[in-house]
């Protein structure tokens, strides 16, 4: 296994070589859903609710959405997408974070880097336990 960031983060090594019929492989695949690592994480904005109140960043719920709630889900994202050596990844999101009328497809993105950030967290967790 090479060390690039994403080989790190998510095991593509082997995970792309896994087949369902076949043999076991060290892969693992895990479900993850951005609310609940936004929880996990404290990215909750402030409330009357002594936990705050979930960012309200889905641009098709126009009722609701938020663009400062958008900006607030972009820019913790890509603070620690920097942090797990992610750079450019992270300036997708800060423009991301620039965009005035964020579609819904542009929220999928966004959800797909929390995402991503949850298999970095173990990483990095398991390596200061180790």
């Amino acid at each position: 296994m090479t060390d690039s960031p994403t080989t790190l983060l998510v095991g593509f090594d082997s995970a792309w070589t896994a087949h369902p019929l076949g043999a076991p492989t060290p892969a693992r695949v895990f479900e993850t859903w951005p609310v609940l690592a936004m929880i996990a994480w404290g990215w909750t904005l402030p409330d009357k609710r002594a936990a705050g109140r979930l960012p309200k960043y889905n641009p098709t719920r126009r009722k609701t959405f938020s663009i400062s709630d958008w900006q607030h889900v972009c820019r913790l994202t890509s603070g620690a997408l920097r942090k797990h050596g992610l750079a450019e990844i992270a300036r997708w999101v800060d423009d991301a974070a620039a965009t005035d009328k964020p579609r819904k497809a542009d929220q999928d993105r966004l959800d797909a880097c929390v995402c991503l950030l949850v298999p970095g967290e173990w990483v990095r967790a398991f390596r200061l336990v180790a």
